[in-house]
């Protein structure tokens, strides 16, 4: 089990792992109607790529549909799937709000 901690950055909290042996994956989990979205980034955490910038859709069995590689790294992200759209929180300092189409 990899030693995490808790770090807040304006009103946002998430828990980041302490070990630079760490590797990030998959995170966010959202349920988008038939389809599963993930953030994915499959590089060792370190402060300077904690976000990620890939998310990976999945149907229910698991068997992967697409991938979106993102302009904007996020920390977290929700899917709207009746207007077919993502929307992030963009992980540079202003923490602004970002929102792509599939």
């Amino acid at each position: 089990m990899p030693s995490v901690v808790e770090k807040t950055v304006g009103d946002i909290s998430q828990v980041i792992p302490i070990s630079k042996e760490t590797w990030v994956n998959y995170s966010s989990l959202k349920n988008a109607g038939n389809e599963v979205f993930v953030l994915y980034s499959g590089k060792p955490y370190n402060e300077d790529n904690a976000s990620l910038d890939i998310i990976l859709v999945f149907d229910w069995d698991g068997k992967p549909l697409r991938q979106y590689k993102l302009d904007d790294p996020i920390y977290t992200f929700d899917v709207d799937p009746i207007n077919k759209k993502i929307y992030g929180i963009s992980s540079h300092n202003d923490m602004h709000l970002v929102e792509y189409r599939y």
